[in-house]
């Protein structure tokens, strides 16, 4: 959303997006070259992987203009009101369970969530000026929501507690500095500082909070075992 309002405001050009995605791209996909196993680290395998990111983001250069004019007779309130739906329908649906260590990753898991997540990219890009800023929005949701993911568990196998702590901070720190200007842009001091408050209390309990209640609700958690009689019906 940060991404899409910058584009929107023309904030940041797409060619300087671009380049980005080029250098963040080659790597991510040297870290995780390097986290990978040894047994995985095959020459054939880079090859396709490689090849299968080229093609797919020459393709979506190519059908940039087909998708940028494909939802331009919906009305914006009804673009908005479908991303909504597709955000929600991609964090219900995301395979959390096997992005942690000891759960191995099943294809397909994350089908729903993926699509849901680039369906709500398609809707926003439909609202950008050109089909350049499209092909800029789109390639930034493959990068965070297909990638980045990818990525992360790596880092979060190999890392454990700290890893999943530094990536925390690192993403919402990134996060709230990059929103700041969208937010910020032309408020007073005092809306300013609700604004800052709500959403700094707002990030540290969904990611701080809420998950060390859940742990520690989780340790006292109590399974009863034994017979149980069956109920009857008089």
């Amino acid at each position: 959303m940060v991404i899409y309002f910058y584009l929107l405001l023309e904030w940041i050009q797409p060619w300087y997006l671009n380049v980005s995605h080029f250098f963040i791209i080659t790597s991510g996909y040297a870290m995780f070259w390097l986290t990978k196993e040894a047994n995985e680290k095959q020459f054939n395998e880079v090859i396709h992987e490689i090849r299968s990111g080229v093609v797919f983001f020459t393709f979506c250069l190519l059908l940039a203009p087909i998708l940028h004019s494909l939802l331009s007779s919906v009305s914006t309130d009804s673009i908005y009101a479908m991303c909504i739906f597709f955000f929600l329908a991609y964090w219900t649906c995301f395979d959390y369970k096997t992005h942690w260590q000891g759960h191995p990753r099943k294809p397909g898991s994350n089908t729903i969530s993926l699509s849901s997540a680039l369906l709500a990219a398609l809707c926003l890009a439909s609202r950008l000026p050109d089909p350049y800023h499209t092909f800029a929005l789109l390639s930034t949701a493959v990068i965070l929501l297909a990638l980045w993911p990818a990525l992360t568990r790596r880092f979060r196998n190999h890392g454990g507690d700290r890893a999943q702590i530094c990536l925390t901070v690192a993403s919402g720190s990134i996060t709230f500095l990059s929103a700041w200007p969208l937010v910020y842009n032309g408020l007073s001091i005092e809306y300013k500082c609700v604004l800052f408050s709500a959403f700094l209390i707002a990030t540290v309990c969904l990611n701080f909070v809420g998950p060390w209640y859940l742990l520690k609700m989780h340790r006292i958690k109590r399974t009863i075992h034994g017979p149980w009689d069956e109920a009857t019906i008089e």
